[in-house]
């Protein structure tokens, strides 16, 4: 915790200063550097941490359960934060003066601080570019604790990360450096695993792609085949060998399962039937419809 310094020593310093005639000029020069502790917190702040989260969002009606809500953060907003900020102790028109002097300075410096919080610190200072992101409001924020998320501008450019925090159970906070366009929100790539849809069932893949067959690769689904059905035992528990049997018959129609050398039928086996039951990692794609202008903050 930063211990406050008391009224009495502050105005004691404000006597030495104001009688002191070389602390005084250099006060009133403005070419004085700020204190780095200063300069770090308004960083921060600058950075929207520590930020009540009702500065952030008003009124609850603005973000509503499983919603996301897309922002540009507005430079003449932060502004005020920090004058609001570096106005507190201000009690005399001494210190109103002083503050005066050094508020380009501190501006400055505390946004050089925020810049060097970006993750990573690519835009150079002369030419930074517009903080933006989103706020997701969702049971899938404290589901699923391992969700990547990835951002993109209107060229499909990935955007440099610069902040992401819970801000609540259900509540993320997501900053890019640049202009958000899209965002892509999956599961971690670990999450790789076998499964099946039971409403839908099994679309069978290309094991191997026939001869003549263009555009295809092995493990993509084959066209104009329809799923195999999932038939359960009891609860949690399908049918395997209805299944494989199932899928060994569609590859066998469309020679998905045949020797790319010699075009003779190969046999359905447990390598095959994984590959018929691998899923990949979910995810979804939310895009902002009105991405913000490329410009400076």
């Amino acid at each position: 915790m930063i211990r406050i310094t008391p009224r009495r020593q502050l105005l004691d310093r404000m006597r030495t200063v104001v009688s002191d005639r070389s602390s005084l000029a250099t006060a009133q020069s403005g070419t004085q550097d700020p204190p780095d502790a200063v300069v770090q917190w308004l960083g921060n702040l600058m950075a929207l941490n520590g930020v009540p989260f009702n500065y952030l969002v008003a009124d609850e009606g603005i973000l509503p359960s499983e919603s996301i809500r897309f922002f540009q953060v507005d430079p003449n907003w932060i502004y005020a934060l920090v004058e609001g900020a570096t106005s507190l102790g201000r009690s005399s028109s001494t210190m109103q003066a002083h503050d005066a002097v050094h508020a380009a300075a501190l501006h400055a410096a505390g946004a050089r601080a925020a810049r060097a919080l970006r993750r990573p610190a690519l835009q150079p200072d002369t030419t930074p570019a517009p903080l933006t992101g989103f706020l997701l409001r969702s049971a899938v924020v404290s589901g699923w604790p391992g969700l990547e998320i990835a951002g993109y501008d209107a060229q499909n450019n990935l955007l440099p990360l610069f902040r992401m925090d819970r801000l609540s159970p259900t509540i993320l906070l997501y900053m890019v450096t640049g202009a958000l366009a899209l965002v892509n929100i999956y599961e971690p790539p670990e999450g790789l695993h076998f499964g099946v849809e039971l409403t839908g069932g099994k679309q069978p893949r290309y094991v191997t792609v026939p001869a003549g067959t263009t555009g295809v690769v092995p493990g993509d689904e084959i066209p104009d085949t329809p799923a195999q059905k999932i038939s359960s035992r009891g609860p949690g528990v399908i049918k395997i060998n209805q299944l494989a049997n199932g899928l060994s018959g569609a590859l066998a129609a469309k020679n998905a399962n045949n020797d790319p050398n010699t075009g003779a039928a190969r046999p359905f086996t447990s390598a095959e039937f994984a590959v018929q039951m691998v899923e990949g990692t979910q995810s979804v794609v939310f895009v902002n419809t009105a991405p913000p202008a490329q410009k400076s903050v």
